[in-house]
């Protein structure tokens, strides 16, 4: 049998041809997307853009090069939010910075048809329109602290409450109230010492030193924000030599709200008892699931999910507020855990 070698060579060319025109065409159906939020300068955030990279990726879009302005003003935010709609992406995953002051470019987004879900933290009730936020409930993150401490502290004595800056937000409002109103309810021996911090290290340090050298009876510590005010109020501890380890005698019970690497190191060297998660991980898995149903035309709507979450309406938005995760000494080496992701 004769082998006609020049069909051969022209139907592997053609093959050829085809295999490079479908990958054209599957690359060109990718939907080009982009992560814009704060400034790359913490571990937190770090974990929080890796996350976003790597579940936008599995839900097939092109991710483009995360945008972090230099600031936390809203007008970096902005302009970069208008950079990239002018560019032509086809959905945005935004960390707000401002909840008031974004308006403008989640106007312009809208009206170009760009996909819009925040992660993390979003626009506050009538200051812009999204697809999704998924972010959790700061008042939820205050009662499951208070669910650990309230026990850790066998259900008296006295806490110091270091909260953060009451002037600057809801999230240091909201986290305070639902920690006081769950020590209220199941803890009342316990008596809360509630003290703005401003979510400044030093200043958390210097009311950590005055409190618990003026009153013995203090044998818990709330931290509003442990990323900031772990280190300096365990140093305030240790110069009063009361860093003593979990069922040590004289152990002062800590428990802070964010998961950092220094709570989860802190966590199993012995000395704070427990950290509630803000999950990085968690914000970026189902922001990505959102932003996918975006592009493929499903709806929401307000309601529990079937990820142990509840979608509540935030003014004309949906926020999915995601159950804040628990971190003891059971589950502090969990993969899932944003700070065991911090590079």
């Amino acid at each position: 049998m004769r082998i006609n070698y020049k069909a051969v060579i022209l139907a592997c060319v053609a093959s050829g041809a085809l295999a490079a025109a479908s990958q054209a065409v599957n690359a060109q159906d990718k939907k080009q997307v982009v992560f814009i939020g704060a400034p790359l300068n913490n571990p937190y955030q770090a974990a929080l853009v890796n996350s976003v990279q790597k579940f936008g990726a599995e839900q097939g879009f092109e991710m483009l090069t995360a945008k972090q302005g230099e600031s936390y003003e809203a007008v970096a935010q902005i302009n970069n939010i208008n950079t990239m709609i002018d560019a032509g992406v086809d959905g945005i995953m935004l960390q707000a910075i401002e909840g008031k002051g974004l308006k403008v470019a989640l106007d312009r987004a809208e009206t170009a048809g760009v996909k819009v879900v925040t992660v993390g933290a979003g626009p506050d009730a009538g200051y812009g329109n999204t697809f999704m936020m998924v972010g959790a409930s700061p008042e939820s993150q205050g009662r499951k602290s208070c669910e650990q401490l309230g026990p850790a502290m066998g259900g008296k004595g006295k806490v110091l409450e270091l909260q953060g800056d009451l002037a600057a937000g809801d999230v240091a409002v909201l986290r305070s109230k639902g920690f006081n109103d769950c020590m209220k309810e199941k803890f009342p021996e316990i008596q809360v010492l509630s003290h703005d911090a401003g979510w400044l290290a030093d200043k958390a340090a210097s009311i950590t030193e005055v409190v618990l050298s003026t009153d013995p009876d203090v044998t818990g510590v709330q931290l509003a924000g442990d990323a900031v005010y772990l280190d300096s109020v365990v140093n305030a501890l240790r110069r009063q030599n009361r860093l003593h380890n979990v069922g040590e005698e004289g152990h002062v019970s800590i428990v802070g709200i964010d998961g950092s690497p220094a709570a989860l190191s802190a966590i199993r060297e012995g000395y704070v008892d427990a950290a509630i998660e803000h999950s990085a991980v968690g914000y970026a898995k189902w922001s990505s699931f959102y932003l996918k149903a975006a592009f493929d035309g499903k709806t929401f709507e307000a309601g529990p999910t079937d990820h142990n979450s509840e979608i509540v309406k935030q003014g004309d938005n949906l926020i999915d507020q995601l159950e804040p995760v628990v971190i003891t000494k059971e589950n502090v080496d969990s993969p899932d855990l944003w700070a065991n992701n911090a590079n």
